[in-house]
């Protein structure tokens, strides 16, 4: 019965903590697309098994190979080798390398047997995956490697058939690139192959009463750890994004130490980095004041005289404008509010043209669409192409994120509105004509 009380006094200390502290627990249980998921081609070749025989790599001849005698399953028409590169598993021959062995090769249910502990025996893994057959450009399978320390610490890969129906160029310029470095192995051919997608990255939700957005984990070397200092990312998306955008400063981190190194901001919003499971599979954060600034620059403080391009490709810098207050505003069309957040800013810059100068950095996939954006609006501000200079300068850390500065370039606030930053103006306004 005391134990039974303990736990439930525990149990309650630990929820009021997440709610007046707003801890927030987010479950990272789906595999993710980064910006480089569809446009990388990676192939992996297969060789022919030699009377049980497999060579190690040789990377093109950098290192000398050797050959190794495997154990194999019995029963099968043809045997070939590869490999996938994870760095989770002990491999003193391949460093960061797992074998695999694909069977019935030709056949019409060939199969792909892992070698999940490394130690060149494929009868001792569990059972094998079923693999499409070759041209079947429709289907793939999925591969999960974990480590041999951890098991949940995993990555993904996909495999797929490559098309080669129009590229036939292409195929031949593979099929005789893997001939020339086969050192004296037996290629397959490239249609027996497969094209490799690697899932490093894993995603959940965030989930709160006035805002939804979506967070990931990156495991940005590909050995199954997803919080390791100075290497991993955080990355953040909107609700609907489907691929998250690990080189884009606004939307992703790399893991830090220190407490401002754990920080980020999504939709006006501060949150610390409370814990993140070395396996990736949760992250705990915490919502914090706005006031904890961390590395930003302080209120009262200069800003560097950033430079920029409008959609027009007009060059400014900030030092233009050092004789007004200027609004610095990152959006984007897939922001939250963006219509509401642009037709503010147009009345911004419309009431309080002798005093504000309002510049919107516009993030688009293609400079075509700010042009396009530009071109169609009727701007009376200044749209402007989102910079990673200028937001490093400024450390702006997400979008949609506002920056109010001052004359000559002194930091008035972070994240302000255009919506707060109008009904200030007016304020101030009205309280001038009394």
């Amino acid at each position: 019965m005391k134990n039974f009380i303990f736990i439930w006094l525990m149990l309650s200390v630990c929820t009021l903590k997440a709610q007046t502290g707003k801890l927030l627990y987010i479950k990272l249980d789906e595999w993710a697309k980064d910006e480089r998921f569809d446009k990388l081609q990676i192939t992996i070749p297969f060789y022919l098994v030699q009377n049980d025989t497999i060579e190690t790599l040789d990377f093109e001849s950098m290192r000398e190979s050797k050959k190794i005698r495997i154990i194999k399953p019995e029963g099968h028409a043809s045997y070939a080798y590869g490999y996938l590169f994870f760095n989770g598993i002990p491999n003193a021959e391949n460093p960061g390398h797992v074998n695999i062995l694909m069977v019935d090769i030709a056949e019409r249910d060939p199969k792909l047997y892992i070698d999940r502990n490394n130690n060149y025996d494929f009868t001792d893994d569990g059972a094998p995956r079923h693999v499409p057959m070759p041209f079947n450009r429709k289907e793939s399978v999925l591969i999960e490697l974990g480590r041999s320390d951890n098991p949940e610490a995993k990555v993904a890969i996909r495999l797929s058939r490559m098309d080669f129906s129009t590229k036939y160029s292409y195929k031949n310029l593979l099929n005789e690139y893997y001939e020339i470095y086969n050192n004296g192995r037996t290629f397959v051919g490239i249609e027996y192959c497969f094209r490799e997608q690697r899932y490093q990255t894993r995603c959940g939700w965030v989930k709160m009463a006035d805002d939804s957005f979506r967070i990931a984990l990156q495991d940005d070397n590909g050995n199954g750890l997803y919080n390791e200092v100075g290497i991993d990312k955080l990355i953040t998306a909107n609700y609907n994004d489907t691929v998250f955008e690990s080189k884009d400063e606004l939307r992703s981190m790399v893991m830090g130490e220190a407490a401002t190194e754990k920080r980020f901001e999504k939709n006006g919003k501060l949150f610390q980095i409370i814990q993140v499971d070395p396996a990736g599979t949760y992250i705990t954060l915490e919502e914090i004041a706005d006031s904890l600034q961390g590395t930003r620059i302080a209120v009262g403080k200069k800003v560097p005289n950033c430079a920029f391009i409008d959609w027009e490709g007009k060059k400014y810098k900030l030092k233009q404008f050092r004789k007004h207050n200027v609004y610095i505003y990152y959006t984007g069309p897939a922001a939250k509010g963006f219509t509401q957040d642009t037709a503010t800013l147009r009345t911004i810059a419309e009431e309080f043209n002798e005093c504000v100068k309002v510049i919107g950095f516009i993030d688009v996939n293609k400079s075509y669409e700010l042009k396009i954006f530009g071109g169609y609006s009727n701007l009376n501000w200044i749209a402007a192409y989102k910079n990673k200079y200028v937001t490093r300068d400024l450390q702006i850390r997400g979008i949609p994120s506002g920056l109010w500065l001052g004359k000559r370039r002194k930091v008035k606030a972070y994240n302000v509105t255009p919506t707060q930053l109008l009904e200030e103006l007016r304020k101030k306004s009205v309280g001038k004509s009394r």
